[in-house]
């Protein structure tokens, strides 16, 4: 399975975002982001993917090792996604919305209160703005499409980190 796309053939509507260079060169995250979290380098962050289709998680963990970030744990469903933010307090949390036993949206709920520094990420194939603004009014900072991950999840890690906001452009 070629890491860079995850899924077969892209359509027309979706070559652009398939083709984002994830080299790292993109992912400028401010110094004073990581300095203002008692850290120096990308590598100390602490991320956390909560993914129940594991084709598509490993996909995340490949971006996110080109971009520099080793400190990555997983989760599969809702349930383990809160033991562990409970316990590793991760910086940033890049999460589906379509999970096993408690729901994306509701996970993203809880962990404002259990994990209050964690930066959450949506990264989910809903595409409607309705779901784009609940799930940024359960908590999340930002929201990345599946289909453009490729192009959108250093950006968007980057702006979160940053105090910023970010939503994947809609082009389909």
């Amino acid at each position: 399975m070629n890491s860079d796309h995850w899924f077969q053939g892209p359509s027309a509507a979706l070559q652009d975002c398939c083709e984002a260079n994830t080299d790292g060169e993109e992912c400028e995250i401010p110094s004073r982001s990581l300095a203002a979290r008692g850290l120096h380098t990308l590598g100390k962050l602490q991320l956390l993917i909560v993914e129940d289709f594991e084709p598509f998680s490993a996909y995340l963990c490949g971006i996110l090792s080109r971009l520099g970030f080793t400190n990555v744990a997983q989760a599969r469903d809702g349930e383990q996604a809160i033991e562990l933010a409970q316990k590793l307090q991760p910086d940033v949390v890049l999460l589906d919305l379509g999970l096993p036993k408690v729901s994306g949206l509701e996970v993203a709920r809880r962990l404002r209160a259990i994990s209050p520094r964690s930066q959450l990420l949506i990264v989910s194939s809903e595409t409607s703005m309705e779901i784009v603004e609940e799930a940024m009014a359960a908590g999340a900072r930002g929201y990345v499409f599946k289909y453009c991950a490729s192009a959108d999840v250093a950006p968007a890690i980057g702006a979160i980190l940053n105090g910023e906001k970010f939503v994947s452009a809609k082009s389909i």
